[in-house]
């Protein structure tokens, strides 16, 4: 029998709601949840959106919008334990830089070529073959040993390494990695682990272009869920900033003093900061062992701003290019390398919310434009984490200030796995399951939910060779206009000269003979 205990959370996030709910309702232990904020869920947050000329609210997710059963498999559980109703979303992509002057969208041929000049285009072409090529290809990383030199790679390294094109990673690759950590791209940029990655894209079935996993959404938004979980938490402190932790040894063991912003403490028996791995550090202040300063302060987190508008400027120029994600980009001095991308999410297609009653309905995140302020609705400012090579690294050592005993302190986020709802819920979880709460369903571990390997059947073996054929024919092919063209250039350019320098020689020697002949 676990004996009931005093606990502290402090962040309402996902990981803190995870770590509430299972406390609160699994558990013989009295929960009290802090949030600085005004609202509870973090990157849960719907929003009752009011479209121009419209009288009727409609509610739209901001943070949290979508998830799918293979790699959500504890956070669909939940919502099945819980009768949250949800509903098919639709997961497209579409890429735009300066304002229509290259557009590409990915869910058939015709969105592909929706520019139709870019059939003629070299660099589209590129692009695509490389798409292929990645597809095929990386996942041969995944089943390399561990003491493989790639696995250690960044993206840059690696692209590099393998030959892809700059119109790959211009039109494609960042954008898309850019986006699906909401990381701005000059943070991102290339230093990105490869291998995490190429993981991550696999798990999504991002590296497929059929059999493709169905994506859902939260019927009547996110914020659904929230109204299951916190009717049975103990107390909840909205607006209550907690500054720091005192951890005081006593007879007993050790007691935890938290102290918010009111100057008001309150003893606990344990804490769990639910925070970002920053604001976990800041709240301990000189109570960090050297561990947790170590291990904490290698991640890093930066902050992003979404806006809920209607203004189609942050969409693509072409109608058919519309897409669930559209990664809106612009170039800098060097018309082919990205300076800025930002991301605009059609919840009209996310949420099936219809653009005929409602309008278009669009949250952009980092807006490169500035939205109409007639077609704005809010914005709001949420934190994502960075992942670098030291920050993936850092993850594997967590364990090492988890629970200690003399401590009674537990870390939980997404930010301990990819940085998604599903890593900061089951975080969430296992932080309660080490105090003794007993979840209804078992807790599975979605960071290889396809295996740490990927298993080749018969049928994929036979269509990556057959790859490898076309590949190779490619290359082939390319090598040999390579070598048709160069000798074009020396014959036409050197050999025009040799022959006009002969044709000088014979004129001269002809000139010569004809002369001589004349003063005979």
């Amino acid at each position: 029998m676990t004996t009931p205990k005093k606990v502290a959370i402090i962040g309402s996030g996902v990981s803190g709601l995870g770590a509430a709910w299972l406390l609160s309702e699994h558990s013989p232990h009295h929960v009290t949840l802090y949030e600085s904020g005004s609202y509870i869920g973090g990157h849960t947050h719907t929003v009752d959106y009011t479209p121009p000329n419209s009288k009727t609210s409609i509610p739209v997710d901001t943070g949290f919008i979508v998830f799918n059963p293979p790699t959500y498999p504890n956070l669909l559980r939940f919502f099945k334990h819980k009768e949250i109703e949800y509903m098919p979303s639709n997961m497209s992509f579409s890429v735009s830089r300066n304002k229509g002057d290259f557009e590409w969208a990915g869910q058939n041929l015709l969105t592909v070529f929706c520019q139709w000049e870019n059939l003629l285009n070299l660099d589209m072409w590129r692009t695509i073959f490389d798409i292929c090529r990645f597809n095929w290809r990386a996942t041969d990383l995944i089943n390399t040993s561990e003491d493989n030199e790639e696995r250690r790679m960044n993206m840059g390294e690696w692209l590099d390494r393998h030959g892809y094109s700059q119109a790959f990673r211009d039109n494609y690759l960042l954008p898309m990695t850019a986006a699906i950590w909401s990381t701005p791209l000059d943070k991102c940029s290339l230093d990105f682990p490869i291998l995490t990655l190429i993981q991550f894209m696999h798990n999504h079935s991002l590296l497929q272009i059929v059999d493709r996993v169905q994506w859902l959404t939260v019927k009547n938004g996110s914020r659904t869920y929230i109204g299951a979980i916190t009717p049975k938490i103990d107390s909840i402190r909205l607006n209550t900033k907690v500054t720091s932790i005192t951890r005081t040894s006593t007879s007993d063991g050790v007691q935890i003093t938290v102290n918010d912003d009111n100057n008001v403490g309150e003893t606990y028996d344990h804490v769990i900061l639910a925070t970002h791995a920053d604001q976990a550090l800041e709240i301990l202040g000189s109570e960090a062992t050297e561990n947790e300063k170590r291990i904490l302060g290698t991640f890093q987190f930066t902050k992003n701003k979404a806006v809920l508008h209607s203004d189609l400027e942050l969409m693509p120029t072409r109608r058919p290019a519309f897409s669930s994600w559209n990664y809106i980009t612009k170039s800098g001095e060097n018309a082919r390398n990205i300076s800025q991308v930002s991301l605009t999410y059609s919840m009209n297609i996310l949420q099936s919310i219809p653009e005929e009653t409602h309008g278009p309905v669009l949250v952009s995140l980092n807006p490169i434009y500035e939205p109409s302020p007639a077609k704005t609705f809010g914005s709001w400012d949420y934190d994502h984490p960075l992942f670098t090579p030291a920050a993936v690294a850092a993850q594997s050592e967590l364990h090492e200030i988890q629970n200690l005993p003399g401590l009674h302190t537990s870390y939980c986020g997404a930010w301990t796995k990819y940085g998604f709802h599903e890593d900061g819920f089951t975080s969430g979880l296992r932080a309660a399951v080490t105090l003794g709460a007993v979840p209804p369903f078992a807790i599975a571990d979605a960071t290889y939910v396809r295996g740490k390997r990927v298993e080749l059947t018969k049928a994929w073996a036979a269509a990556k060779i057959l790859w490898i054929i076309f590949e190779w024919t490619v290359y082939s092919i390319g090598y040999l206009i390579f070598c048709i063209h160069a000798f074009w250039c020396v014959v036409y350019e050197e050999g025009s000269v040799l022959v006009k320098r002969g044709l000088e020689y014979v004129e001269k020697e002809y000139g010569r003979t004809s002369n001589t002949k004349k003063d005979e």
